[in-house]
């Protein structure tokens, strides 16, 4: 696999420094790579230098709960869904990286093993291929019930055409 083929989606609000680093590692580690930055309006966008920008309308906070007083709990899943399709939209290699403004990459070892476990029962495949993703800071238990399947939205890889279609979600309603 070659660099040129895979485009990174960093999706996110702009995290100054830490955004900024990502972007550095991934032209170190990918120099052929194309970046997308797919982030809210009105983001402090000096010093960041990507293929493309995407600048989204924010379409809120999702709510989740409701506390004893009647204060909503909320979280970012609106958000993260919204900015992350717009930014794969506009992916046109073969693979696709996506990562939040607030993470940064160390190694390349990730297409390691999208290669190394490439056996699959095809019986049980959702995808063409594999997606290969971090657990790191998945939930597995809320309030003491066990969240089967729930995963990091930290990081995801695999080929372009495996990504969530944005046509499928908008027509669920999810945002």
């Amino acid at each position: 696999m070659k660099d040129k083929q895979i485009t990174f989606v960093l999706q996110g609000p702009v995290v100054e420094d830490i955004t900024k680093l990502s972007i550095q590692n991934i032209r170190r580690l990918f120099p052929n790579s194309k970046i997308i930055l797919s982030t809210w309006k009105k983001q402090n966008l000096c010093g960041i230098s990507v293929d493309r920008i995407i600048e989204n309308d924010d379409p809120g906070s999702t709510v989740m709960a409701y506390d004893k007083r009647g204060n909503a709990r909320t979280t970012n899943v609106n958000r993260q869904i919204y900015s992350t399709i717009q930014g794969l939209k506009a992916v046109k290699t073969e693979f696709a990286v996506k990562m939040r403004t607030d993470n940064y990459l160390t190694s390349s070892t990730f297409i390691r093993f999208y290669s190394d476990f490439s056996h699959r029962d095809e019986n049980y495949a959702l995808f063409q291929q594999r997606i290969v993703s971090t657990d790191f800071f998945a939930k597995e238990v809320e309030k003491g019930r066990k969240i089967p399947y729930f995963f990091s939205d930290f990081f995801h890889f695999g080929l372009t055409c495996d990504s969530v279609s944005s046509t499928h979600l908008e027509s669920s309603g999810t945002f």
